[in-house]
């Protein structure tokens, strides 16, 4: 998993995912960030760029949980189903207007 730190940005530091990343970055002006292999080297880039010895940054590492593939299915099983049940609604009135 990619850390990324924001240097520059709506709220400078250390992120867990690309999408908070993005979020503090994405239109604001001369933003500066960069994506790290780890979290120890993320959280000490953004230490060394800040000038700050003390790698006790918790303040400013935001992680976002890792998400479930549980919490993903059912929103699947919903697109699906609705996907179906447009794909029924086309049929029946091709057929009937055919």
């Amino acid at each position: 998993m990619a850390w990324y730190v924001v240097y520059r940005g709506r709220e400078p530091g250390v992120y867990a995912t690309w999408a908070t990343c993005h979020a503090q970055a994405s239109g604001f002006k001369n933003c500066c960030y960069k994506s790290f292999p780890t979290k120890e080297e993320a959280i000490a880039s953004y230490m060394e760029r800040k000038g700050c010895e003390d790698h006790t940054m918790d303040s400013r590492v935001f992680e976002k949980p890792p998400s479930s593939g549980v919490t993903k299915t059912p929103c699947l099983l919903v697109v699906t189903l609705v996907q179906s049940f447009l794909l029924l609604v086309l049929i029946f009135y091709i057929a009937k207007h055919w």
